[in-house]
């Protein structure tokens, strides 16, 4: 299981100068506008240089799970105050369960809460699955948004209810109520939808556990990370989006979805297109 860092924050980092916090207006008709795709230094994602181990995964004698190479998923850290997260699952959804990425997600941005600026970002998970990433960035302090797809489709008890049943059962551990919408990378209207309800420059953080296993989406999420991710100018530096990955055994000594990922990244950074409003 893997980690990767893409741009830069913290809570310094954040604030900029005078300048910049004085030009929210030009930063609304900015949205307004159609929106660019970041640059290819502004969105460094997922390239192997990137990668910091944080532990867990499988050494190559390691038998793991012998039908899909998988890692049993780790324990939730505890937050701050001592609490344990109470997540239900959902047995109908390939996300309505805990994957082993979700854990030490939840271990990095304990170890790096102030160094994310935790107690003030505004975090955006996609994929978010049960919640658990993006709840328990809540419970540091963050003001976050879970996003995921409706499953099953046009449901009314399915993943988002999930989602939203667990931030209501563990609403006493958050100083925010987090917010839950629908979110398919591919859809363009989906993709607006959660833009506006970002800050005037997008969120300070985005979170992607165990996401990046189907190489046919890997444009679009990249493109939506471009869209939502908060932008750097010549006094801040721009958001980071934190991705944790793991790698299988049977694809041990090429882990081919990482560089598909990075290529992804690529496509998204030099304007690749979709994702957002007037993208060419």
């Amino acid at each position: 299981i893997s980690v990767a860092l893409t741009g830069a924050g913290g809570e310094e980092a954040r604030r900029g100068c005078r300048g910049c916090r004085n030009s929210n207006e030009q930063q609304r008709k900015n949205k307004q506008r159609d929106a660019k795709p970041l640059t290819r230094d502004e969105l460094q994602c997922v390239v192997t240089s990137n990668l910091v181990a944080v532990g867990g995964g499988m050494d190559d004698d390691d038998d793991g799970d012998s039908q899909s190479g998988e890692t049993a998923p780790g324990p939730m850290p505890l937050l701050p105050t001592g609490a344990l997260l109470q997540l239900d699952s959902f047995k109908m959804a390939l996300g309505g369960r805990i994957w082993a990425s979700s854990p030490f997600m939840c271990h990095q941005l304990l170890q790096r809460r102030s160094e994310l600026g935790l107690d003030t970002a505004v975090v955006l998970e996609l994929g978010a699955g049960i919640g658990a990433p993006g709840l328990f960035a809540a419970g540091l302090g963050a003001r976050v948004t879970l996003t995921d797809q409706q499953v099953p489709e046009g449901s009314s008890n399915g993943l988002l209810q999930l989602i939203e049943r667990n931030a209501t059962s563990n609403r006493a551990h958050f100083a925010h109520p987090p917010r839950v919408l629908e979110l398919d990378w591919t859809n363009h209207a989906h993709v607006d939808a959660v833009a506006e309800t970002a800050p005037l420059e997008g969120f300070d953080v985005v979170l992607i556990s165990d996401c990046t296993h189907w190489p046919d989406i890997h444009i679009a999420l990249m493109q939506t990370v471009s869209r939502l991710l908060r932008r750097g100018c010549g006094c801040e530096r721009g958001g980071l989006a934190l991705v944790a990955h793991e790698t299988r055994k049977k694809w041990r000594r090429l882990d081919w979805q990482v560089q598909s990922l990075a290529a992804a990244a690529d496509v998204a950074g030099g304007g690749g297109g979709g994702g957002g409003r007037g993208r060419t």
